[in-house]
């Protein structure tokens, strides 16, 4: 089964500046901060994680990480593997001394990305936090290159791990959290499923094209043409034909991210990396290529190779056109001067538009590099004409005069056109109309557009329209809702009518919502609790919940919900005996749903479960300011597993302990209330349900 695994470049160096905002925004705007990714090599499988905020990376690796892995036994029971018992940490400052040669420079830039210290210089104290927080943000970002790039300096950051006891036959999940407590930075969970299969064979960038420029070669290719982009490129160039190539980067080059837009017509090519080669001279073919590295520090093989050099792309000075004489009433001469004559200047053309902004076309022949004068004959009954003179050198470049009008037009613009309106249709595809003005000088419309009205308008008509019709058409994959058009008309003499009124018209929905996750599942003697976290969409209206039987392939759903705070249901038609699966989706407002969340196992637990604890009981030390948990040792227990709540909160998973029946709990906070359940775990697999300790306050 292939998986899809997303580079860290992307997840994490990427989203560093769009988390560091979120950061001081509203708790409803917080996004993951713990992120990881797998892959498997059929002996072994590496992860490879990062966090998305500087704070969070210092809070977590100071804590230390637990991993987990989970797969099911043939019983089909989860098995639990924890595969770091003690917690994951960066390498110290004397470990990465013993473990790394003093002449590693990269090495020792990760030290300083993990161990330096921001050094403010402004006086202004608000000032200073915010040069603290650049140079954090930095660190960050480079500590994750440099793990993306080199896997020994991902495993002295902390940000690797390598799992060599994996069975080529399963499909295993791996599970993430750091043991740090601060309430006031918490530290997301993050996991991975995969299937441990032959890995496939690395790909290597075969898009490479190249922009030839003055002293200038432009590398570019698409970032995103494989499923696993890269996180860094090298570039290499020969200068011998292509039979020896040397790297023109010593650190890998990290594409930057552009803005996107909604409109694909006026967005710029997101997908397309741009690595720009300063020429010392022109005209001098060289080879090219480029190697991918990606976020497991593993190089591709060469991309295909081009070759490009430099050009002459400097046009010559522009003519300065002078006032335009109507000779005779019925002919216009253009004359021009040159103030700067360069030496490879080839001549000059003249061209004539009905507009400025239009497409002129030459006239006469093409004059010599004296020439400074041209005459169009009569053109007494033809539309006024627009001007410009061509300077052009031998290499074809070439540079236009501004524009002069050829004869005096009038100042009176049209009226504002009457009647727009529009619709669009489920493809994306708009269609406006408008009532036609009554001027008998009328040349056209233009049409504009914005994705909200308060935006920059932009031009769509590149040429003027003479209908009173107009289609664009939309991209639908988008959040915004609503386009925004309106209209303007000319006259032969290009002015400008008022704009109409603003049209608002809505875009249908067909992007369908993020689906829900299940987050837990409780089976009980005569129910089955599933919990879920909802959509992140934010037009969602219903969750729907499904279950079936194991080995029945059609679902049946059993509850939907309205309401967007409800995310969990307790199924009382379940029958003892019977493994159910669960999986739910989401509704949009526009009747989109989702796809299936992830599918969870349950069955009703046996009324013959096993015993639980007896005499839990939970109290706060005021001596040493931990909180003592204790109960009676049960017959037959392999271990016990012991849950913790803060607040109200359900409890979740804390710890696991064997041979003891008492817990003490140094990870609490004053002011705080605590709330404890332990269940047992017997030699023979059975588990017994949760007894819960009361609400314990801790003081000060």
């Amino acid at each position: 089964m292939k998986q899809l695994i997303y580079t860290l470049a992307v997840l994490l160096l990427v989203a560093v500046p769009a988390v560091a905002q979120t950061e001081s925004d509203t708790a409803a705007e917080v996004r993951p901060n713990l992120r990881m990714i797998a892959r498997s090599y059929g002996d072994s499988v590496v992860l490879r994680w990062g966090t998305t905020s500087h704070t969070s990376w210092k809070v977590a690796g100071k804590a230390g990480y637990i991993i987990e892995r989970y797969e099911y036994n043939p019983q089909g029971k989860l098995i639990k593997t924890v595969l770091t018992p003690q917690p994951l940490k960066p390498l110290t400052i004397d470990e990465w001394k013993a473990r790394y040669r003093p002449e590693d420079t990269l090495a020792g830039a990760a030290v300083q990305a993990l161990y330096g210290k921001a050094i403010p210089t402004s006086e202004d104290p608000f000032g200073s936090i915010y040069e603290i927080y650049l140079q954090q943000r930095s660190m960050h970002g480079i500590a994750l290159l440099l793990a993306d790039i080199a896997p020994r300096l991902a495993d002295g950051l902390g940000l690797r791990f390598v799992d060599r006891t994996v069975d080529p036959n399963k499909t295993y999940r791996y599970r993430i959290y750091s043991l740090a407590n601060d309430p006031n930075q918490p530290v997301d969970t993050a996991d991975v499923a995969l299937s441990i299969s032959q890995r496939d064979q690395p790909k290597n960038v075969a898009t490479l094209t190249a922009e030839e420029g003055e002293q200038l070669v432009v590398l570019k290719w698409n970032r995103l043409e494989h499923l696993e982009p890269f996180s860094g490129y090298f570039i290499e160039r020969s200068n011998d034909g292509g039979r020896s190539f040397s790297r023109l980067n010593r650190m890998p080059f990290t594409p930057l991210q552009k803005d996107d837009s909604s409109r694909e017509s006026d967005r710029p090519n997101v997908d397309m990396a741009e690595y720009k080669v300063r020429l010392e001279t022109n005209y001098q073919p060289a080879q090219y290529r480029v190697v991918g590295i990606d976020p497991f520090g593993e190089v591709s093989p060469n991309s295909n190779v081009i070759t490009a050099m430099g050009r002459d792309r400097t046009p010559p000075s522009a003519p300065q056109i002078l006032p335009i004489a109507i000779v005779d009433g019925r002919s216009i001469k253009v004359t021009w001067r040159m103030d700067t004559l360069e030496g490879d200047l080839k001549g000059f053309m003249v061209g004539k538009s009905e507009g400025p902004d239009g497409e002129f076309e030459q006239i006469g022949e093409m004059l010599g590099r004296d020439a400074r004068e041209f005459t169009d004959p009569d053109v007494r009954d033809l539309p006024q004409h627009y001007y410009a003179v061509v300077a052009v050198d031998t290499a074809g470049n070439r540079v236009s005069s501004v524009p002069l009008l050829g004869i005096f037009p009038d100042s009176i613009p049209p009226a504002t056109p009457r009647g727009l309106a529009g619709v669009v249709d489920s493809n994306g595809v708009v269609r406006l109309r408008w009532d036609a003005n009554p001027e008998s000088d009328l040349k056209g419309y233009r049409v504009f557009y914005a994705n909200q009205d308060d935006h920059e308008y932009q031009q769509l008509t590149g040429d003027l329209s003479q209908d009173t019709t107009f289609t664009d058409t939309l991209t639908l994959q988008t959040l915004s809702e609503e386009i925004y058009y309106k209209i303007t008309a000319l006259d032969q003499n290009y002015n400008h009518s008022e704009f109409t009124t603003t049209l608002v018209l809505k875009k249908p929905d067909i992007v369908a919502p993020f689906p829900p996750f299940v987050s837990n599942i409780t089976p009980g003697e005569k129910s089955i609790i599933i919990e879920w976290a909802a959509s992140m969409t934010g037009d969602v209206v219903e969750h729907a919940l499904y279950r079936r039987a194991d080995g029945e392939t059609d679902w049946k759903a059993i509850a939907n919900i309205k309401d967007r705070s409800v995310n969990s249901f307790t199924d009382s038609t379940a029958v003892g005996g019977t493994l159910y699966q669960y999986s739910l989706d989401a509704a949009d407002d526009a009747g989109l749903r989702s796809e299936r969340s992830n599918i969870v196992d349950a069955q009703l637990v046996a009324a013959t479960e096993r015993s639980g604890v007896q005499g839990l009981v939970g109290q706060f030390d005021q001596a040493s300011k931990h909180v003592v948990v204790r109960w009676n040792a049960t017959d037959g227990a392999a271990e016990y597993y012991l849950y913790k709540a803060i607040g109200d909160a359900e409890p979740t998973l804390y710890r696991s302990v064997a041979n003891t029946k008492e817990f003490v709990d140094t990870e609490v906070f004053p002011g705080n209330t605590y709330r404890y359940a332990v269940k047992v775990v017997g030699s023979d697999g059975r588990e017994s349900g949760l007894a819960s300790t009361g609400k314990i306050v801790v003081g000060k």
